[in-house]
C-alpha cells in the first residue's frame, strides 16, 4: 500500500471511527432515561440469584449460557442494579454500531446508508415496551448484539481471508446460540451476506465459508431443537403453547410488521418535546456528516439504486427471520419480546427506503434529505423509548423491594434450612419461584420462599399433614445444584401481608394452610437470627426508587 493509499484507508477510519462515536452519543441520549429499578416482576429475582453464584445456565430452557449478556453487569457492580442499566444501554447501542460495520463492509460506498441504519437500529423499536426493562432484557439485547457481532467477523474474516477472525466469527455465533436459540435464524443469514454482491468467482471462493457456516449454525439448530422436541429431561419450554398453522405465522408476520413499522405515520409531538430527543437527533446528524465528508456522489444510475434496493430486501429478510421464531406458537401475542432481535433488519429497510427517496431528488440536495427524514425517524423513536419509560409502572419493584425489606426487617437473619412462607393480599409475586429465588438472595440459601397460590413454575411447593415439600423443577435440580426439600412446621417461618402491603410476621399457625398436624409445633420466632444478609445482599433492596 503506497501513501496516498494509506492516507485514505486512514482517512476512512477516522470517519468510521467518529461515526461510532456519534452513534454512541446517540445511546447515551437515548437510555440515560431509563431507570434500573424497571421490573417486569418474573426474572430479575433468579437472575440476581443465579449471578451472586456464579451460574448462568437455564437448563429448563436449555440455554446453557443463558446468562452470559448479563455477566459484565454483575462484574461491573455485583448486587447493584446500576450495572445492568449500563450494560443493557451498552448492547442496545453495540446493536447500532454493528449495524453500521456491517452495512460499511458490504457497500463501502454507502457511508450514508451505513450511519442510518446504525443509527435507526439505536432508536426505533416503537412497539417494543420491554426494552426499558434494563435486567430481564439483557438477554435480548446481549444476544442482538452478539448475533450481529459474529455476522461482522464473519464479513470481516472473508474480506481478510483471516482464519483467525472465521473461528472468532464461529465462536461468538456459538456462544450466542448458546445463550438464546431464537438467534439461530439471522446468524444463519450470514451465509447469504457473504455471496451477496460478489462476482462469480468472488462467491465460488466463499461457497465453503458459506457452506461451513450454515453446517454449525445448523448443528447448533440441532443440539437446540432435539430435546425441546423430544421433551429429553422435562425441556420443552420454549413449545409450551400450541404450535400455529404456517398461514398463521405468515398472517402474525404481517402482523409483527405492521407493530414495527405502522408507527412511522404515528406522530407523537409532546413526545418530541424532550431535549434528549434533540441531542440524539444532533448526533445523528453530526455522524452523518463526519462519516460522508469528501466522498462523492453515490446515487447515481440504476445500479447505485439496486444495491440500495438489494440492502433494503436483506433488511425485511433479516427482520421477517427474527419473528419467526416467536410466531411458531401461539404463546406469542404482540410487540412485546419480539423487535429486539428484528430491530437491525427494520433499520436497514427503513435506512434503504430513506436513501432511495433521497435519490430522487436534486443532486445537491440528496444528502440533506437523508439528514432530514432520517432525523425525523431518530425524533420519533427516541421520543417513544423516552415516553415507555415516563409510563413504565414501577410498582412491582417497589413492591416486591418493600416486601423484602419488611421480612428482613423482622428477620435480620434466619437458621440454616428454614422455609419462608409469604400469604399475600395481591399479586406482588405472581410467580413462586420469584418469591422463592429472592429469599434465597437474599438469606444466602439458607432459606427458601413459598408464597401460596402464586405460579408453581421452576419451584413446586406442596403441603402435606406431615411437612411441606419444596421440589424444584427437575431439570434445574443437579446443574443449580437444588435438592428437594421437606421442611418439618418448626422449620417454617410465615409472613401476611395485609391489603394495604404491610407484612407481618405469623406467631400463629394461619388458618389460610390449614389446621397445625397434631404433635406438629410452629415456632416461627425460633428460627430467626440477630445476624442479617451481608450489606452487599441488602443494596438492591435498599436502591432508591
Amino acid at each position: 500500500m503506497n501513501a496516498a493509499e494509506q492516507s485514505v484507508s486512514s482517512g476512512r477510519t477516522r470517519r468510521a471511527l467518529a461515526a461510532i462515536a456519534a452513534l454512541a452519543a446517540l445511546g447515551i441520549s437515548t437510555f440515560s432515561f431509563l431507570r434500573p429499578t424497571n421490573f417486569r416482576g418474573y426474572d430479575e429475582w433468579l437472575i440476581f440469584w443465579m449471578l451472586s453464584r456464579k451460574l448462568i445456565s437455564f437448563p429448563y430452557a436449555n440455554r446453557p449460557l443463558g446468562l452470559t449478556w448479563h455477566v459484565p453487569a454483575w462484574l461491573v457492580a455485583p448486587d447493584q442494579l446500576w450495572g445492568f442499566l449500563l450494560v443493557h444501554a451498552f448492547w442496545l447501542t453495540a446493536v447500532g454500531v454493528f449495524v453500521f460495520l456491517i452495512v460499511r463492509r458490504l457497500l463501502p460506498g454507502r457511508p450514508d446508508l451505513a450511519v442510518l441504519g446504525g443509527a435507526l437500529a439505536i432508536a426505533w423499536m416503537p412497539s417494543e415496551d420491554t426494552r426499558v426493562a434494563t435486567v430481564q432484557m439483557i438477554q435480548y439485547s446481549g444476544c442482538t448484539a452478539g448475533a450481529l457481532l459474529a455476522t461482522w467477523l464473519l464479513l470481516e474474516a472473508s474480506h481478510r481471508r483471516s482464519r483467525a477472525l472465521l473461528l472468532a466469527a464461529a465462536a461468538a455465533a456459538t456462544i450466542t446460540a448458546l445463550s438464546f436459540e431464537a438467534t439461530l435464524p439471522i446468524l444463519g443469514m450470514g451465509a447469504v451476506l457473504l455471496l451477496v454482491g460478489r462476482t462469480r468467482e468472488g462467491a465460488r471462493r466463499l461457497l465453503p465459508w458459506a457452506g461451513g457456516w450454515l453446517v454449525l449454525i445448523g448443528a447448533l439448530g440441532l443440539r437446540a431443537i432435539l430435546p425441546v422436541v423430544t421433551n429429553l429431561g422435562g425441556l420443552g419450554y420454549q413449545l409450551s403453547g400450541p404450535l400455529r398453522p404456517p398461514r398463521g405465522v405468515l398472517r402474525h408476520t404481517g402482523i409483527q410488521l405492521r407493530y414495527h413499522l405502522g408507527p412511522l405515520a404515528d406522530l407523537r409531538v409532546s413526545e418530541l418535546a424532550e431535549p434528549a430527543v434533540w441531542l440524539a437527533v444532533l448526533a445523528f446528524v453530526a455522524g452523518l456528516a463526519v462519516a460522508t465528508r469528501g466522498q462523492r456522489e453515490w446515487s447515481r444510475g440504476p445500479a447505485a439504486r439496486t444495491a440500495i434496493a438489494v440492502a433494503g430486501v436483506l433488511g425485511l429478510v433479516h427482520a421477517v427471520l427474527a419473528y419467526l421464531p416467536f410466531l411458531v406458537t401461539r404463546g406469542v401475542r404482540g410487540p412485546v419480546r419480539t423487535e429486539f432481535l428484528s430491530a437491525a433488519g427494520i433499520a436497514v429497510l427503513i435506512a434503504a427506503v430513506v436513501v432511495l427517496i433521497a435519490s430522487l431528488v436534486p443532486t445537491r440536495a440528496r444528502l440533506l434529505a437523508v439528514a432530514v427524514l432520517g432525523a425525523w425517524v431518530v425524533a420519533l423513536g427516541t421520543g417513544r423509548t423516552i415516553a415507555m419509560q415516563r409510563e413504565f409502572d414501577g410498582s412491582l419493584y417497589v413492591n416486591q423491594r418493600s416486601t423484602l425489606q419488611q421480612i428482613s426487617a423482622t428477620a435480620p437473619g434466619l437458621q440454616p434450612h428454614t422455609l419462608v412462607v409469604l400469604i399475600q393480599s395481591g399479586h406482588t409475586w405472581f410467580f413462586n419461584f420469584t418469591f422463592s429465588k429472592a429469599v434465597e438472595y437474599l438469606y444466602a440459601d439458607a432459606a427458601r420462599g413459598w408464597a401460596p397460590g402464586a405460579d408453581p413454575f421452576l419451584m413446586a411447593t406442596r403441603l402435606e399433614p406431615e411437612a411441606v415439600w419444596s421440589e424444584p423443577h427437575v431439570a434445574t435440580r443437579e446443574p443449580w445444584r437444588q435438592d428437594v426439600e421437606r421442611y418439618r412446621h418448626d422449620e417454617v417461618v410465615v409472613f401476611g401481608e395485609d391489603d394495604t402491603g404491610r407484612v407481618s410476621l405469623l406467631d400463629a399457625w394461619p388458618a389460610d394452610l390449614g389446621p397445625l398436624p397434631p404433635g406438629a409445633t410452629y415456632a416461627p420466632r425460633s428460627r430467626i437470627r440477630a445476624e442479617g444478609p451481608a450489606p452487599s445482599q441488602l443494596a438492591i433492596v435498599s436502591a432508591p426508587r
